[in-house]
């Protein structure tokens, strides 16, 4: 077998000090870790919406805080098939 494994060809000294300054940066992974909560939450919407207690997706509710109320009435003067003067 050759010197090194498939982990010291992956990490090569170069790639271990770039994730050395990448880790030493506080801000760099909390963004990091923030990038990966949306990319796992957006694929828990699109795959496994359930997961997090979604029953339909796809359906827009427009009064969370009480989404059995009918939709609220738009006013005649903000319509656009109501002619301004």
């Amino acid at each position: 077998m050759a010197k090194g494994g498939l982990t010291s060809r992956i990490l090569t000294p170069e790639r271990k000090l770039s994730l050395q300054v990448f880790f030493s940066n506080k801000l760099a992974v909390v963004g990091l870790i923030i990038v990966l909560a949306y990319v796992a939450d957006a694929l828990i919407v699109q795959f496994a919406p359930w997961l997090i207690g979604l029953k339909h997706p796809f359906e827009v509710i427009p009064d969370y805080s009480n989404p059995g109320a009918p939709a609220p009435l738009v006013e005649a003067s903000l319509r656009d098939d109501v002619p301004r003067h």
